[in-house]
């Protein structure tokens, strides 16, 4: 004769606690999934919409189209998010500190969280839009040429009425676009724009913040972008790999 195991109130009370904690892990292990999914999917597309440039064999060659995602079973989407952001910023500080030899650490990382703020508020990539400040500026707040000043080079003459009218309440003369954060924040302003204007079209947006089309200010900053966003790629890859 079999015997059965009757549970005392305790036991059942541990049971119900480890299958509802087994489901919320369940929970949290597929929208971790589905984000990472998102993230793909949205970097893909921009790879694809790029194709108007010969730079597209390149991306395809050396920038991994999706990390290589194990279960995560330890770590809650907060701390992945904190570690993603944490990710990108370093990247972006040390690509502006090779971009300019002469930029001080404290500078680099001030403008890497400035990019990050903006681009994030634009919906845009941060990498694209520390490649344009790479590319323009070389990662000098006081550059200028004729008609172009700051760190994404703003046109002061072609968006001077735009500027006034959508940001009056920080920019009353030229001398403030010179302020890094307001730089940069009009800058991703304007880039917004003109990706749709371009359908976001990586290559015919670059086109029109340049004001003309120019393979080779394309190619430069597609290039350190799609370094940029290799290596985030592999570290996230990485992260998610050990945390099995």
């Amino acid at each position: 004769m079999s015997r059965k195991t009757i549970k005392t109130g305790d036991e059942n009370e541990k049971h119900t606690k480890v299958k509802k904690h087994k489901t919320k892990k369940r929970k949290t292990l597929k929208v971790i999934a589905i984000v990472f999914i998102m993230a793909i999917s949205l970097f893909v597309f921009f790879i694809y919409t790029a194709q108007d440039t010969p730079l597209i064999q390149t991306l395809n060659k050396y920038v991994p189209l999706k990390p290589n995602i194990t279960v995560v079973k330890k770590q809650s989407i907060s701390d992945i998010e904190d570690q993603c952001y944490k990710i990108s910023y370093d990247i972006i500080v040390k690509y502006f500190l090779n971009k300019n030899a002469f930029l001080p650490v404290q500078e680099a990382e001030e403008y890497a969280a400035y990019v990050i703020k903006h681009a994030q508020y634009y919906d845009l990539d941060p990498f694209i839009v520390a490649a344009i400040i790479g590319k323009e500026s070389t990662v000098d707040f006081m550059a200028r040429s004729k008609v172009a000043h700051g760190l994404m080079q703003i046109n002061w003459n072609v968006h001077k009425d735009n500027i006034l009218k959508s940001f009056g309440s920080r920019v009353k003369t030229l001398r403030d676009i010179y302020y890094p954060s307001t730089n940069i924040l009009i800058g991703c302003w304007i880039f917004s724009d003109c990706m749709n204007k371009a359908n976001n079209k990586l290559s015919s947006a670059l086109s029109k913040y340049y004001g003309t089309k120019s393979d080779g200010y394309i190619n430069t900053i597609l290039s350190d972008y799609s370094e940029m966003a290799s290596l985030f790629y592999r570290k996230v890859s990485n992260i998610i790999k050990h945390t099995n």
